[in-house]
């Protein structure tokens, strides 16, 4: 079913899906299941649980729907909502999650590659593969920085949120890995932040 004309954003579309509407529950379920997929096994590589997790998440929020805050960004909302149900529901990634305070090295699976005919022409062959290596060994704190920011449009605010961080540490770690980038590859900010993009995205 096609979303009413006066479904204007994402505001609009949340209340619609507290109000028990499954034409909103569909339409948010597909056009955020791909996002939810591709971070949950971020942490966890079984794609049999993350799909698990993910419907889950589907049926707990159909339930409770009502008692739901409100949010102006559906996207973020269900990305931290999943996060959190990987740290409730497995005790590995929950003994791993407790240690951000004291390490970055968490588990996030992410394997950089170019896909993208900018980076081809921007870049020489040498420098695609370091500008991979780079984004490969930094932190995985960065990592996810990085894919949350670039890859799923979120905000600093909702990327804090997201990852239960301060505003301040998302963005000196996002300006560091930046700046990693940037020495490594001897490139300025545009074009360090257009490379990253499209390798992210």
């Amino acid at each position: 079913m096609p979303i009413p004309a006066s479904i204007k954003n994402d505001i609009d579309l949340w209340a619609a899906f507290q109000d028990g509407k499954e034409w909103a529950l569909e339409h948010i379920y597909v056009s955020h299941y791909k996002y939810l997929l591709n971070y949950g096994l971020r942490f966890c590589q079984d794609r049999n649980l993350v799909e698990d997790y993910t419907q889950d998440l589907f049926i707990e929020l159909w339930k409770s729907r009502v008692t739901l805050s409100q949010t102006n960004s559906i996207r973020f909302y269900l990305l931290k909502s999943l996060r959190n149900k990987i740290y409730r529901q497995n005790l590995y990634y929950r003994s791993r999650f407790q240690q951000l305070a004291e390490e970055e090295n968490y588990p996030f699976f992410v394997e950089y590659s170019f896909e993208d005919s900018l980076i081809e022409q921007a870049v020489s062959q040498e420098q695609r593969q370091r500008l991979i290596q780079v984004l490969n060994t930094l932190p995985a704190r960065q990592k996810e920085i990085l894919y949350l920011r670039f890859h799923s449009e979120l905000s600093y605010e909702e990327i804090c949120s997201v990852m239960g961080i301060s505003y301040q540490t998302a963005r000196n770690q996002f300006h560091q890995a930046i700046k990693a980038v940037r020495q490594d590859m001897a490139v300025g900010v545009v074009v360090c932040l257009a490379l990253c993009q499209s390798v992210l995205r």
